[in-house]
């Protein structure tokens, strides 16, 4: 398999989970003079890049 090949492959990526990943973030409003919400944004952010 060729570098430019192994790359590709290592790039690879599930578009429908990416979409659902980024809808959860994006469903979650967080304007910055809400301490409240700004903390659940950096909950879900921790979660998601925890796993």
């Amino acid at each position: 398999m060729s570098l430019a090949s192994n790359f590709a492959k290592a790039l690879a990526f599930d578009l429908d989970e990416l979409l659902a990943g980024l809808k959860r973030w994006v469903e979650c409003e967080s304007p910055t003079f809400d301490t409240g919400a700004v903390n659940r944004m950096m909950t879900l952010a921790a979660e998601d890049l925890a796993t």
